[in-house]
């Protein structure tokens, strides 16, 4: 809502008024009126009825509305043409223009009009100089003035940004990880908060990386601290980082590599550190519940090394290029092997980082498929004992045994005496 500072002609309690002749009163139907001339306080103007106002500070100033000369019988007086000058410092004048009142109608409920727009310039001093009154008289008369200020406008200083009394331009650091906390290292100056900057600038691990106020937390939040703390149940103290890498009676600082700590904490009789946990599972024993997201933070930090300090955090790295990390990567140095790669069975090599190397032996006989010839028949091995004349290649040496002793083309399966060739079914 715009305030307003009402001019009344004779009795002001934020203006002065100069005038050629005074009629104490403070309402419409009380007039200034001047019957004679006098020299202008704007010397570019002539002698002439006039009307100045100074304002006991400089406003901003917006609309106005006027009261012209509305006493019985005296309206014709009132002010027809003018000039409005104004001023800002009080010495210099501006000129903002020449205008038209119209006469006022003399009634009781008579309202005024509105008036020029001063359009939110500063002003001290306003200054009304009559050129002619409606009924073309030698006196001038006029009731009141409203002064609408522009309460949009600054009374300070605007900033580089365009803010009244601001601060001007901003320091926004990088929020890289989205915590709401900035990386000091990383700053852009501006008036508008960029897009993934925050005005923070405590963050100084806003690369992802963690350390162990990060995950600390996650025991206390989730109540781990009541059987891992001052109790030490198992010998595992959550409670600082050092007390946390030694890991307990279990598991040793073997809790903190591979998936053994989200594995103890999700899983009842967890076995992953060689001796079974006899208890149940973390989550299970106590007050809060590890959540997904929870868990996903706990293994990262493992991931990377498990550090006290985020500076000495290990971001995960893909040395053979297949598109899997070394810490999803059985063997980093390898592109050939990564949880995406087909098994080749029966060579002793993990391809899909599953943690088995495929074997394959169908048929049950101790010889995987590589080296057996017929993986079906459990009778087929490289070990099997050959059965002549039969076309079958029993012990996989890529021949089937065939007896002929006397050379009569005739095979000892088939032939009476194999050891003298006129002995044979073809004689």
């Amino acid at each position: 809502m715009k305030a307003n500072l009402l001019v009344v002609i004779f009795s002001l309690c934020s203006f002065s008024i100069f005038a050629q002749c005074e009629d104490n009163g403070n309402y419409w139907n009380k007039s200034w009126v001047s019957c004679e001339k006098s020299a202008n306080p704007n010397p570019v103007r002539a002698e002439s009825h006039w009307l100045l106002y100074e304002l006991h500070e400089a406003h901003y100033l917006d609309s106005t509305h006027i009261c012209n000369a509305n006493r019985v019988g005296e309206s014709g007086s009132g002010v027809f043409e003018l000039l409005i000058d104004y001023s800002e410092d009080g010495e210099e004048w501006i000129e903002l223009g020449e205008f038209e009142f119209p006469r006022a109608d003399e009634s009781l409920d008579y309202a005024g009009f509105g008036g020029p727009s001063f359009d939110g310039a500063l002003v001290k001093k306003i200054l009304f100089t009559v050129l002619s009154v409606h009924d073309a008289g030698d006196c001038a008369s006029f009731a009141e003035v409203q002064l609408q200020i522009d309460t949009t406008a600054c009374y300070g200083e605007l900033d580089e940004c365009g803010v009244c009394d601001g601060p001007g331009e901003m320091a926004w650091f990088a929020d890289a990880d989205g915590d709401g906390l900035g990386d000091p290292s990383t700053v852009i100056i501006a008036c508008d908060q960029p897009d993934g900057f925050v005005s923070d600038s405590t963050d100084l691990c806003d690369n992802g990386a963690l350390a162990w106020e990060d995950v600390a937390v996650l025991f206390s939040d989730n109540g781990c601290l009541g059987c891992h703390g001052a109790g030490n149940i198992g010998g595992l103290d959550l409670r600082t980082y050092s007390s946390t890498m030694l890991g307990g009676n279990k598991c040793g600082p073997n809790l903190l590599t591979g998936n053994n700590f989200a594995g103890s904490i999700l899983t009842p009789g967890y076995e992953g550190c060689d001796t079974p946990l006899t208890l149940p599972s973390m989550n299970s024993r106590a007050s809060g519940d590890f959540d997904d997201d929870e868990i996903a933070l706990l293994q990262a930090w493992i991931n990377g090394g498990a550090p006290e300090a985020c500076a000495d955090y290990q971001f995960p790295i893909d040395t053979d290029g297949d598109g899997y990390n070394s810490d999803e990567d059985c063997d980093d140095a390898d592109a050939d092997i990564n949880p995406g790669s087909s098994e080749i069975p029966n060579n002793d090599v993990d391809e899909d980082c599953d943690g088995i190397a495929l074997v394959i032996d169908e048929d049950g006989d101790g010889f995987n498929s590589d080296e057996d010839c017929d993986d079906s028949d459990p009778e087929v091995n490289s070990e099997a004992s050959e059965i002549p004349n039969n076309d079958v290649d029993e012990d996989c040496d890529g021949i089937a045994l065939i007896i002929d002793e006397d050379g009569d083309g005739f095979n000892s399966d088939e032939d009476c005496d194999d050891a003298d060739a006129g002995i044979n079914p073809g004689q």
